[in-house]
């Protein structure tokens, strides 16, 4: 569980993973936009004690004090996927008014995977006064997926049977001067394997029909094993 998420009553989990690791401690995420700078945080309110004394979890500063407080806790979690940016995004819909004084400023968080792999944090911030949305986008690296252990398992595998039979054809065709289907290895066990499979089928069909439908096997079952 998000220690932070559950202070601020923000939730950090979606999916069933825990994203508290995104929230940076000591100090916040940073952007600039047109001459404003952007200070947020994710998982809980700001690090920045102007911001963070309102509820703010994102604050727009102009000089040094708060311009606007645009997201405060309470924020949305789910997933986000925009111009082939996907990742993960926050939503927030109680900030400052905007200067129409009609409209909360709603803001969107999202940390999203960086195709470039550069191994820093990037932060991209878009922020429509017209339209009251302010969107800030960070290019984070660990959000790209990254292969498991199994995923592996299921690459080099089928890569180590590959290698395995090639290198046995070749040394059959030119070791073994052997010829035609000859060069395969273990041909024999290759040709049965359709009938293995077609075994395999027709026993799993006996069983569903005499465990699960509780149906007596066909007259010709055995025959055709």
């Amino acid at each position: 569980a998000c220690i932070f998420g559950c202070l601020a009553g923000i939730d950090c989990e979606l999916n069933g993973e825990d994203y508290s690791y995104l929230r940076k401690d000591g100090e916040d995420y940073q952007g600039d936009f047109q001459g404003i700078t952007y200070k947020f945080n994710v998982c809980g309110l700001t690090h920045n004690a102007q911001c963070s004394s309102v509820g703010g979890s994102a604050c727009s500063f102009q000089g040094e004090g708060v311009q606007n407080v645009l997201a405060k806790s309470g924020g949305s979690m789910a997933e986000y996927a925009f111009e082939g940016a996907v990742g993960v995004a926050w939503t927030y819909t109680d900030g400052d008014n905007c200067a129409s004084g009609s409209l909360s400023r709603q803001t969107k968080i999202a940390f999203v995977c960086d195709q470039k792999q550069s191994r820093t944090t990037e932060v991209v911030v878009l922020d429509n006064e017209e339209l009251c949305v302010t969107t800030i986008e960070v290019a984070y690296p660990d959000m790209c997926p990254h292969l498991s252990g199994g995923d592996w398992f299921l690459i080099i595998v089928p890569v180590l049977v590959l290698v395995a039979c090639g290198g046995s054809c070749i040394y059959r065709k030119y070791k073994l001067e052997k010829e035609g289907a000859d060069v395969v290895p273990a041909l024999e066990f290759w040709k049965s394997i359709p009938g293995l499979v077609k075994v395999g089928c027709q026993v799993s069909y006996q069983f569903v029909r005499t465990k699960v439908f509780r149906q007596p096997p066909g007259e010709d079952a055995y025959e055709q094993l």
